[in-house]
């Protein structure tokens, strides 16, 4: 099972991949932007960390999305 887990609900925007059970990858999009705390969508850590683990978005089971509560 491949997991694709995205933080894009406030600053230092990144994202992770777990494949069965084992974290695969993860990258803050800073390090491609070179915008310190970059806040928007990691399009290129996605990008990184498909490549990487020669993945397609059809290979990815599920996506993950933070979500920021105020209480």
């Amino acid at each position: 099972m491949n997991i694709l887990g995205l933080n894009i609900s406030h600053s230092n925007s990144s994202a992770a991949l777990v494949s069965n059970g084992i974290i695969k990858n993860c990258f803050e999009e800073e390090r491609f932007s070179r915008i310190k705390n970059f806040s928007g969508f990691p399009e290129k850590s996605i990008i990184s960390i498909l490549d990487q683990n020669s993945f397609k978005l059809d290979d990815i089971d599920f996506f993950t999305v933070n979500k920021s509560i105020n209480y």
